[in-house]
């Protein structure tokens, strides 16, 4: 052989090395792994002879064909080169049937002990069985709803001994199928022959949503042997089928997987004798994670309620029935969660509430620069979230809850305090008066009173719905009004929004007109013209009040006005929805109270009202065109300041003004006749008032105010009238020197008491006055006495200056001296010189005449 030959055969000899490699059955991993929507199909055969055939229906659901792997594996007859086959492979589909392959099975080399040869790229042997794979993916697609069928035969390679015998025929087809579930597969078509055990390793560890688990092995052994997942025994498949030398296992193995962790498979050999063995040939586990659906929903739609909490809704359906977490977050923050039991079939809902209460300012206001809040819903099995949802929405004041929770806040205002000695009447139109589009109204009010009575006050109210906020400007002079042919301006207008969606702006409210002036006995036309074609007008009411002539009550009617939309829906909170109100009256000596609510749109079971905690049900009788009054008597409940509660308990309604008109006796109508009192001081003389009722009797305990001048000034004294019903002003006489002018009146609401005047003079007191001559011893202690007595009273007066003019020939001095409690004042003579004294007593007080003459006479 020359060197060219010699070349040549060298390279030949370590190319055919190069191609005989071999591989440790320990040493192989998954060999392929994937994602679909549909499934991944395992089907086999066990032909057992050197011709046989597979035949499958591709599911007509299979929309895309992910993957198609067909797996053939021969009994070769023996690990010994020796023995050969021939083998070849056809696929039939509905567009024909086509050769895949011819193969040579036999290589050179050849073990007992599990090694794996490889043959060529798709071919290997190990120990005497060569296995065989096609991938047909291209060649099927788009035939699904149709069957395949894969043929394999074999027959004796020239010089070779011969078995052939098909022990496998393996078809492994994933496929999507259009929706959104996922499941992941992974494939190990490895020959894996073992005494003892081998180890599959699938690479699950990514996987952290698990709902189930199917595992499929092929053993080509003439046992089957024993199992283990994670360090478990796997236990009793679903499915088992046993051939000649074949073994086909399926179990459930969802208990078995760990989140987060590879899945190890322990195959393990567990036959007896030197020959016994086990060989897998294709492992494939399916894992399909929880299908969990969730969606969330605000109580109306897409939108947070500012001011208070809000209760989201929560549908979640789940394919596994187990124990989730449902955790909700507003702006990424967990707001609350809870645990739930799913039944793995049906949809459930569940309710869970953000705590957190938003501001209710200007940004909350339907069409302004709404803040937004992201709420999302997670649903979490094992710590996992398996489903999710989230949307965003503004933020808005929900109008329907009540003015307390709008912007700007402004409830029910006091409107007409209005005191009469008639009574109330209330008009309120029907239903067929409910105007919509641009049509006004024309209504007529009859009014009939006797001759005895003429009217306090009137007003007519007007309520509206649906005002187009969009295109028109809601005010208070949005309609032209005439009320007996002459024109009325509003005297209170009063508005409210739900604020929530498309129609959030459209304007609820009432417009109020004082036609006090206007009204008259008989027919009242009303006409209202729409300056625009908007808003619907709800049925109109004329209130009025009136005085009749000798009425021995006086009514009292507290008014407060305002408009508060108000609505049950959308309130998965179960908030109370409520107007609140307050009145303040004057509740003594009541005889009666009733409390007046006025409603549009209230309809049968939509509302309670409650007055100081006292409640009434179901209050509401009309329809959504209607005007509707519920009155009660509240006597024995009503207070001072009462606080009013209009809930509302269905849909829409329009919470309107509110009465309280309470009764009392009339003032009792007086005459009052003081006497003319003309008296010297300290008389002790009274000033007399007699009072007088209509009945010209007595009037008795009545307490009278006197208003007492002096000159520009005055003070104020009470007295109160006796049995005889008679007052005395019992310190007339102690005024002070003059005329002081008198008022009468009184403060006693229950009584008329025009203002009477009437004078009280006084005069200086006349008095009797002793000054008795004495004569006395020069420098002795003696005393000059004079004595003053009240010439009315014949009373010593007492405590008063007396003055004296005491003589020393023409010479004098002024002495002033105090009277005691017996009216005796005293002078010394003691510094007096010797001689005769003439003395002259006069007043030393303004409200006293004091007049006498005396002498003293001093001696040695």
């Amino acid at each position: 052989m020359g060197n060219k030959s010699f070349i040549f055969l060298f390279v030949l000899i370590f190319m055919i090395v190069l191609s005989i490699s071999s591989v440790s059955a320990d040493d192989l991993q998954t060999k392929y792994a994937g994602e679909v929507s549909g499934d991944v199909n395992v089907v086999t055969v066990n032909p057992w002879t050197t011709s046989g055939s597979l035949t499958y229906d591709i599911p007509s659901e299979a929309k895309d064909i992910r993957s198609a792997d067909v797996y053939v594996n021969v009994y070769g007859g023996s690990a010994k080169n020796t023995y050969g086959a021939n083998a070849n492979v056809s696929l039939k589909t509905a567009n024909g049937e086509n050769q895949i392959a011819n193969e040579s099975l036999w290589i050179e080399e050849g073990s007992s002990d599990g090694t794996i040869y490889a043959v060529n790229d798709h071919i290997n042997k190990c120990y005497s069985d060569y296995q065989m794979h096609y991938d047909i993916t291209n060649s099927i697609k788009g035939l699904n709803g149709s069957s395949i069928t894969i043929k394999v035969d074999t027959f004796k390679m020239e010089n070779k001994s011969f078995d052939g015998k098909i022990k496998l025929i393996a078809l492994i087809l994933a496929y999507d199928d259009g929706d959104s579930d996922v499941i992941n597969y992974w494939v190990d078509a490895t020959q894996k022959w073992t005494k003892t055990n081998v180890t599959t390793i699938f690479n699950t560890e990514k996987l952290s949503n698990i709902n189930g688990a199917n595992l499929i092995n092929v053993a080509l052994s003439s046992g089957d042997g024993s199992f283990k997942v994670n360090g478990e025994i796997i236990g009793d498949p679903i499915v088992h089928d046993s051939g000649n030398y074949y073994q086909y296992n399926s179990w459930d193995i969802s208990d078995k997987m760990k989140k987060g962790q590879n899945t190890e498979l322990l195959s393990m050999n567990v036959g007896s004798g030197s020959y016994a063995s086990l060989k897998n040939v294709l492992s494939v586990l399916k894992v399909n994670p929880i299908k969990a659906n969730v969606s969330l929903a605000t109580e109306y739609a897409d939108t947070c309620y500012a001011g208070t909490n809000n209760t989201i809704s929560i549908n979640v359906i789940s394919d596994k029935k187990e124990k989730y977490s449902i955790e909700l977050l507003a702006d990424g923050n967990v707001v609350n969660s809870t645990e739930i039991e799913l039944d793995g079939e049906n949809q459930t809902i569940l309710f869970l509430t953000d705590p957190t209460v938003r501001e209710v300012d200007d940004s909350t206001v339907n069409g302004a620069d709404n803040v937004k809040v992201n709420y999302m819903v997670n649903v979490r099995f094992n710590d996992v979230v398996v489903s999710s949802a989230n949307k965003t929405v503004p933020v808005l004041y929900n109008g329907n809850l009540g003015k307390d929770l709008s912007y700007p806040s402004s409830g029910f205002a006091s409107f007409e305090n209005i005191s009469f000695t008639g009574d109330i009447v209330i008009d309120i139109k029907n239903e067929s008066s409910y105007k919509s589009g641009s049509t006004g109204t024309i209504e007529i009010f009859n009014v009939n009173l006797g001759k005895d009575s003429t009217i306090v006050k009137g007003f007519i109210y007007v309520p509206y719905n649906w005002f187009n906020g969009k295109k028109y400007v809601e005010n208070e002079t949005m309609f032209n009004v005439t009320f007996n042919n002459q024109t009325i301006c509003p005297a209170g207008f009063h508005r409210d929004q739900s604020n929530l969606g498309n129609y959030g702006k459209y304007g609820y409210g009432v417009v109020v007109y004082d036609v006090t002036n206007s009204i008259k006995n008989g027919n009242n036309t009303f006409v209202l013209n729409k300056i625009n074609p908007t808003p619907t007008i709800y049925p109109s009411t004329l209130i009025y009040m009136y005085n009749t002539t000798g009425s021995e009550v006086i009514k009292n009617i507290y008014i407060i006005n305002g408009a508060d939309l108000l609505s049950n829906t959308s309130n998965n909170a179960g908030r109370v929805v409520q107007a609140n109100s307050n009145i303040n009256i004057n509740s003594k000596d009541i005889l009666d109270a009733k409390l007046y609510v006025f409603a549009s749109g209230a309809q049968t079971n939509e509302g309670n009202i409650i007055i100081n905690n006292n409640v009434f049900e179901n209050v509401w009788n009309g329809t959504s065109k209607t005007t509707d009054l519920f009155a009660t008597d509240i006597t024995d409940i009503v207070k001072d300041s009462n606080d009013i509660r209009f809930v509302a308990t269905g849909s829409t309604i329009l919470a309107l003004q509110q009465f309280i008109v309470t009764t009392k006796d009339a003032p009792i109508k007086t005459s009052v006749k003081p006497t003319k009192l003309s008296t010297t001081y300290d008389s002790g003389k009274y000033f007399n008032i007699k009072v007088l009722d209509n009945h010209k009797k007595s009037v008795k305990g009545l307490k009278l105010k006197l208003k007492v001048f002096t000159g520009k000034r005055y003070a104020n004294y009470y007295v109160t009238t006796g049995s005889n019903g008679v007052a005395s002003f019992k310190k007339a006489s102690k005024l002070s020197i003059g005329t002081h002018k008198v008022e009468i009146t009184t403060n006693n609401k229950n009584y008329v008491v025009k203002k009477t005047i009437s004078y009280i003079k006084v005069y200086k007191a006349k008095t009797i006055v002793k000054a008795p001559k004495i004569t006395v011893k020069f420098k002795k202690s003696k005393y000059f006495k004079v004595n003053v007595k009240n010439k009315a009273t014949k009373k010593a007066v007492k405590n008063i200056a007396v003055k004296l003019k005491v003589f020393t020939g023409k010479k004098y001095k002024i002495y002033k001296i105090k009277t005691n409690k017996y009216g005796t004042a005293y002078l010394k003579t003691k510094y007096l010189k010797v001689g005769s004294h003439k003395v002259i007593v006069y007043s030393g007080n303004s409200k006293y005449s004091i007049g006498a003459k005396s002498s003293i006479k001093v001696r040695w």
